[in-house]
């Protein structure tokens, strides 16, 4: 799944960069945003482009199988929230676009052709307040807006585009094929130019644009972090001229709105998303990142204390960790998980699974036990059943 999303996300980005159709016009020095859209509804386009249209919403529906979506109904009206408040500033037939989240640890937001936009958890976490939700989702209306990936499609010959429509194609002769290099400058181009009418979105909208350029120096100060080039989908140099970009637009423009308030409202955003913050950690935990699931587990906790799901998630980070001392750590979490919550069963068969693998069986025998007492019918009972006959008596 990860592998197909990167692939995606990739050749989709790439396609968003085609001079003709961007609606960036520069006046004296100031950007204006400029809608682009009309008439380009889905009946008017050409049958190369129609095509390409209907392989993405192809490609989309076979991703969407594969997926797994996030839902909240408060993280959602969130979502709603931003969209609505930035969607009017958009002077468009097209519906506003459709935004889901997907569970997935690493970084990213993307946008297809007719609306369907998806944000992974894993980007989410990296947000600390609605000013910068709204600089992730403008700039991916823009790419929307102004059918940027249709433009492109409608610039390179049918042969610059694999049978499938979403891989980068190797090149095979003089006009054929987009090679790494292209892709990587058009998707480059694209990012720039979305951040800037992005900001003139968020500023119509009256949001803190400001916020753009903490955003951007949070995943550089990230990117000094081991495994960054493994996390993120854009590079590290990427968003140094993406933030130098945005520096300078905003030498040229006045706030419109206070920052005064940015710790406050930041906070209650962070309390308000604590459930996504969860759902990576499960996701990171999954995957082998210990370090970001701790980092997401940790953070979670602080939040909401009194949730056993934080304290076993943290406990499965350190047990799979496998050191002795995050042996012994993992042992305080699960029994702070079940302290809050007695019937908290996966709390008590890793406590089992600790205690058997000490050496503890009597221990173990117990806590397995317990567990089969909760959960009588769960995938995992014929192996629980095992490991207490190991035990003895």
């Amino acid at each position: 799944m990860r592998r197909a999303l990167q692939i995606l996300c990739w050749l989709f980005a790439a396609m968003f960069f085609f001079q003709e159709t961007w609606a960036l016009e520069l006046e004296d020095n100031d950007y204006k945003l400029i809608d682009q859209s009309e008439g380009i509804a889905a009946g008017s386009i050409s049958g190369d482009d129609h095509n390409f249209w209907q392989k993405a919403g192809q490609k989309q529906a076979e991703l969407e199988h594969q997926w797994d979506f996030f839902e909240s109904k408060d993280v959602n009206e969130i979502f709603d929230h931003v969209v609505c408040r930035l969607w009017k500033q958009v002077h468009s037939d097209l519906p506003p676009p459709a935004v889901k989240i997907i569970k997935d640890p690493l970084p990213n937001a993307f946008v297809y052709p007719n609306g369907a936009c998806f944000v992974t958890t894993g980007l989410l976490t990296c947000i600390f307040n609605e000013d910068q939700l709204a600089m992730i989702l403008a700039h991916e209306m823009v790419h929307y807006v102004q059918k940027h990936a249709l433009g492109v499609n409608g610039h390179f010959t049918t042969p610059h585009i694999s049978n499938e429509g979403f891989g980068a194609g190797k090149d095979s002769g003089k006009g054929k094929g987009l090679s790494e290099a292209r892709i990587d400058t058009y998707r480059l181009e694209a990012e720039y130019k979305a951040d800037i009418q992005g900001l003139n979105m968020m500023l119509s909208a009256g949001y803190c644009i400001s916020e753009a350029i903490s955003l951007l120096d949070y995943f550089i100060r990230l990117g000094s972090g081991a495994g960054f080039e493994q996390m993120m989908a854009v590079s590290l140099i990427s968003y140094e001229k993406r933030k130098e970009n945005l520096i300078n637009m905003l030498e040229k423009q006045s706030e419109s709105k206070t920052c005064n308030d940015m710790s406050q409202s930041g906070e209650l955003f962070r309390k308000a998303i604590a459930p996504v913050l969860l759902s990576n950690a499960r996701s990171a935990l999954r995957r082998g990142l210990y370090p970001l699931a701790d980092k997401n587990g940790l953070e979670y906790l602080s939040l909401r204390p009194l949730d056993p799901n934080g304290h076993f998630v943290l406990g499965e980070v350190r047990r799979l960790s496998a050191s002795q001392g995050s042996i012994n750590d993992a042992l305080i979490f699960y029994k702070n998980a079940i302290d809050l919550n007695r019937q908290f069963a996966p709390a008590y068969k890793a406590l089992g699974i600790v205690y058997m693998k000490s050496g503890q069986k009597k221990l173990a025998k117990t806590y397995f036990e317990t567990y089969l007492s909760l959960e009588p019918h769960d995938n995992d009972c014929e192996f629980i059943k095992g490991y207490i006959s190991l035990c003895g008596n």
